[in-house]
Order: C-alpha cells, then structure tokens, then sequence
C-alpha cells in the first residue's frame, strides 16, 4: 500500500511539474485508511501565474452587430456555438473560445471567429458585437492597446 501510494505521488509530482497547477492534498484524519484518503482528497486548482499578467498587445478593432450582410445566414450564433450576447468578441483563430481579451479596462470573450483573411496581418485583427449598425459603424476601426488572457 505505501508502494502504491509513493508511486501516486510521484506521477502527481511528474503532472504538477508539466503542467501549472497547484495541488492540494488533504492530510487522512487518524484512524482512516491513508490510501482512501489519498485517493478521494485530491484537489487540482488551475493556477496559471502567467494569466494574471497575460499578454499585452496592439490589435485593430473593429464592430459589428448581428446582420446576415456581417455576418452569414445564422447571424445570432457564434462560432462558439453560442448565442450572441454583450461583451462577446470574434478572435483571431489561434486564441480558443473563452479567451478574455481586456479593452480598455473593459473585459471581452472570444466567442466568435475571424475570417481567415484577416491572418497573418501586421496586427491581430478583433471584431467586437455591437447591438446596433449606427453602434458599430461609430466605432469604427481603431488600434488599441490590449491584454489577452489566454485560457
């Protein structure tokens, strides 16, 4: 049983020393069997220390709203296949859905796509969903200093 129990800890140790992650083992209460204990106490805790920094950039932004000319014939749903809501943003392909982006002290996720030709540019090219054409068309398209926290 302590064979097996080293074996677990190391593997644990192997994980947390690939992957950044806290690990929290609860300690058995006396008189309990150490391996159960060990087996159903394990608590893995996402910790990533760069996402408290993430990675700053400049990006052009540019809006649009939930049009079939925009957008294509299914305009209210995303690439992410979820409904459009506020706060939502098309990314460039390399970030996955969930990725925050953070304008202007302002948080945004990547919910949607940008078409493929806006890869490869000088800059990343985001695309924020506005409620309204005359929203999106007064914002414009701007270069904006921004941090993306991947997930």
């Amino acid at each position: 049983m302590v064979i097996e129990t080293s074996k677990r800890l190391l593997a644990l140790a192997v994980l947390a020393t690939l992957f950044p992650v806290a690990v929290a083992v609860a300690e058995p209460i006396d008189g309990t069997n150490a391996t159960k204990a060990f087996n159903s106490e394990i608590a893995l805790v996402a910790s990533d220390e760069s996402a408290d920094t993430g990675i700053k950039l400049v990006g052009v932004f540019s809006a649009y709203n939930a049009d079939p000319r925009q957008t294509d014939s299914t305009p209210t749903i995303m690439a992410s296949n979820k409904t459009i809501y506020e706060g939502a943003i098309a990314c460039p392909r390399k970030y996955r859905f969930g990725t925050q982006v953070e304008i202007n002290g302002k948080f945004y996720t990547c919910e949607d796509r940008m078409n493929i030709r806006y890869e490869n540019k000088e800059y990343e090219h985001f695309d924020i969903l506005m409620s309204s054409y005359t929203a999106a068309k007064n914002f414009g398209r701007q270069k904006l200093e921004i941090t993306v926290y991947p997930v």
